[in-house]
């Protein structure tokens, strides 16, 4: 009998390994950079560990030591195979029945935990995104500007012209982009019910725990898992809450034939059918996208202008400029001709990479590389962004791209030969080095609407106050965890009124 129960046991065990073991990335000739998982994953964990860490510098470690080859790391929950920059031109086109961007994103986001995966239904809210959302951007600035200053003075009416005033800069940033994408999203009234603002930051809050919490456990115990460590019924309120105040708004513009001039106007009117719970995920899942990178975009560039005050009035003077050409009034073309703003926050999104890898890809359908290379199904797959994005190979002139040089990508008006800047220069555009908009088909479609975000609360400070670190204080470094590079959360700024 004991004899029956031990072997049961090591039976079961061995059941249990190899359910939880996760699948290694078959690639004998290509080299492993970071701690290594070891035999049947037995140090695994110690190696997820040192990525969680170190991510930043073994990714960049790996890049120097096999720039123009493969190798594969071992992050917090998976092996990610990191390919060169040169097979670029070979992927970025392909279709997303073969690299899909959404599967990977959904992958690294637990997204079946969150609702996340409504991605994976359609292109329907990224065509949105792309087409509608981008397009109405024109009509859309002077709303978004109206917002954006009732939402500064109602946060900031403690400000004066007198004194510094210290404010939270990722609280403050953070609250004014909420306030001018849900004035897009969904529209006054709704846009400034305080219940929904609280819904769409639970939301993103309860997307970030899950996906934190269960990473790190093997995918087969995290349904198991989930119960425990990030229960459902937290997730099922939210989205209650969010069916509750947006649910009757849905139902009445369908009825009213309600013209569509918002975002949750557009996801309705090209809707085969509109169903509010999928309306109300996507909407969700578009705005937390909006929300974390607009924020850390425009903290860092904050920053970066505090640590650099000597380029503050050029800037100033530049976007008093453009509002006096248009009676004092944002408006895009007046955007565009914000040249030295725009290579400002240009350089300061490169030299602070969101993520130390991007171009995230699982393969669905299996795939050969011109060198022979052969992707088989379910590889996940990525570049060195942040590397990329310092290498001299991408960003030639006289200064180091180890150096941060402001007026990078600079260029005027009167300097070009057709009067018209050149797109790769524009915040948004996508030169060679740059990953940070991902590369291709499946390139960020909202990175128009993020870039004029970002731009009207960068300028509207600028133009409407004096801004300094404290006293002796410098600009924080920023922090590493796992591949994401962030800003310091807790750094306050001290701004004054101009008179």
């Amino acid at each position: 009998m004991s004899l029956t129960i031990f072997l049961s046991g090591i039976f079961a065990l061995t059941i249990l390994l190899v359910l939880t073991s996760p699948r290694k990335l078959r690639f004998p000739d290509i080299p492993r950079v970071g701690k290594k998982a070891g035999f049947w994953n037995f140090t695994r964990t110690a190696a997820k560990r040192e990525f969680v860490l170190n991510g930043h510098h073994i990714v960049d470690e790996g890049y120097h030591k096999y720039k123009d080859e493969a190798f594969i790391v071992q992050t917090e929950d998976m092996e990610r195979l990191i390919l060169p920059h040169k097979f670029l031109a070979e992927l970025r086109m392909l279709p997303q029945t073969k690299l899909d961007q959404s599967t990977a994103l959904i992958e690294r986001w637990l997204g079946r935990f969150s609702g996340v995966d409504i991605i994976l239904k359609s292109r329907h809210h990224s065509d949105v995104c792309r087409v509608q959302l981008t397009q109405n951007l024109p009509q859309f600035i002077p709303d978004m500007a109206s917002e954006l200053s009732f939402a500064m003075a109602k946060s900031l009416s403690h400000c004066n012209s007198r004194d510094y005033t210290p404010i939270s800069t990722y609280a403050f940033v953070y609250s004014m982009i909420l306030a001018v994408s849900s004035r897009v999203f969904v529209g006054l009234p709704l846009s400034r019910d305080q219940d929904w603002l609280d819904t769409i930051s639970a939301y993103l809050n309860e997307v970030v725990f899950i996906a934190n919490t269960l990473r790190p456990y093997p995918r087969v115990l995290r349904p198991c898992l989930r119960g425990i460590l990030a229960p459902e019924s937290r997730m099922d309120a939210i989205l209650a809450k969010a069916l509750e105040i947006l649910g009757p708004a849905i139902q009445e513009r369908q009825k009213t034939g309600y013209e569509a001039n918002d975002l949750l106007g557009f996801l309705i009117s090209t809707s085969e059918v509109v169903n509010p719970k999928d309306i109300i995920l996507k909407l969700l899942v578009l705005n937390s996208a909006a929300l974390h990178t607009s924020t850390m975009v425009a903290v860092h560039t904050l920053y970066d202008l505090c640590e650099r005050p000597t380029y503050i009035p050029d800037l100033r003077a530049e976007i008093k400029g453009a509002l006096e050409e248009d009676n004092g009034l944002w408006k895009i073309s007046g955007m565009g001709k914000l040249r030295k703003l725009d290579s400002f926050m240009k350089e300061s999104m490169r030299y602070n990479q969101p993520n130390a890898l991007s171009f995230d890809r699982i393969v669905l359908t299996p795939h050969t590389l011109s060198t022979g290379l052969h992707l088989p199904r379910g590889t996940f797959i990525s570049m060195a962004a942040s590397s990329l994005s310092r290498d001299p190979t991408y960003y030639t002139g006289p200064s180091s791209p180890s150096t941060f040089n402001p007026s990078r990508f600079y260029q005027s008006l009167a300097q070009t030969q057709t009067g018209t800047s050149n797109p790769l220069q524009d915040f948004t555009g996508i030169e060679p080095g740059n990953l940070a908009w991902g590369n291709g088909r499946q390139t960020c479609p909202g990175r128009w609407y993020a870039g004029a975000v970002i731009k009207l609360v960068l300028g509207s400070i600028l133009e409407g106050y004096e801004l300094k670190f404290p006293e002796g204080v410098r600009r924080p470094e920023n922090v590493y965890w796992n591949a994401g590079i962030m800003p310091c959360v807790k750094q306050e700024i001290l701004l004054r009124k101009l008179v």
